[in-house]
């Protein structure tokens, strides 16, 4: 998530590869930004998806950009009691930092004239000014985009894709190699009764082609007379009883193996509980967080 839309050539390419909504802003995410995260899970969960939901922050370092990640961790908070009350949600700034800034050596710029929550801002991380992403991005090009690939990378594993398709491949093998089985067991084959009602089925249509356009419901009624429709219509049903009764191995399907970070620390944990979560709150509130 972030709160201005300027960066958007450099993350909205980083969220399509790696599959992750991108989420911008103006300023503060409103209340309708975080429902709407929160039906997206619920939508995963009926389809039988059930996955935590990780969120990185992305803000200017200025009063209001610190402000935002926990005014939406409430938000998330609030909400999800009402929608989501299992959900598995984790919450964490990503982008600007203090220590970003000073390792960075991003310049700083006047805090806007009339914002109550500069001072505490400008006690808390020992700053005269703010400083935008702009900043970042103009000063070493390309290093947003890298901090939040490192950030997405150990959350993925680049070998599922593959593994993925090797197992529909083998899944695939395997069936067909069962229903052959299953044909082979039989005299005559399914294939066999299907070339033989194509063959009854043109020899009727060879009488009609000097007058086909005219004698089309007399086709359809020898068609009906020969028994070709009701003959069909058994051997289609024969089909799929006999795949109804086909037992095929499948290989297990491949899942995700990633080592995840420690995320002990993050501003927001949707599993804590309300005194502990309030400390997370407190302690980014007096800097030490």
């Amino acid at each position: 998530w972030i709160e201005k839309s300027t960066m958007e050539d450099v993350l909205l390419p980083i969220c399509r590869r790696y599959a992750a909504n991108y989420v911008p802003a103006i300023g503060f995410q409103s209340i309708t930004g975080t429902i709407r995260m929160l039906h997206r899970l619920l939508d995963f969960v009926r389809h039988g998806n059930v996955k935590p939901v990780r969120i990185f922050y992305v803000s200017d370092f200025d009063p209001a950009g610190d402000f935002m990640p926990p005014s939406i961790a409430r938000q998330i908070e609030f909400w999800l009691r009402d929608i989501a009350p299992d959900a598995d949600i984790k919450l964490q700034p990503l982008a600007l930092t203090a220590e970003q800034v000073k390792h960075y050596r991003l310049p700083p710029i006047p805090i806007k004239e009339g914002d109550r929550r500069q001072n505490g801002f400008k006690e808390r991380y020992g700053v005269d000014g703010a400083t935008e992403l702009d900043a970042l991005e103009a000063l070493h090009p390309g290093e947003l985009g890298r901090l939040v690939k490192t950030a997405m990378c150990p959350y993925r594993d680049e070998t599922l894709q593959r593994r993925m398709s090797e197992a529909r491949q083998e899944a695939q093998k395997t069936a067909k190699e069962a229903w052959r089985e299953r044909q082979e067991e039989d005299e005559e084959t399914f294939e066999d009764r299907l070339d033989e009602l194509r063959e009854r089925a043109e020899a009727v249509l060879d009488g009609f082609k000097t007058e086909l356009a005219a004698l089309s419901e007399r086709l359809a009624e020898a068609y009906r007379e020969a028994g070709i429709e009701e003959d069909l219509a058994e051997l289609r049903s024969d089909i799929e009883a006999a795949l109804d009764n086909l037992e095929v191995t499948l290989p297990d399907r491949p899942t995700a193996e990633v080592d995840l970070p420690d995320e002990s620390a993050w501003l927001f944990d949707a599993r804590r509980d309300y005194l502990t979560q309030l400390t997370f709150y407190k302690d980014r509130s007096n800097g030490t967080g």
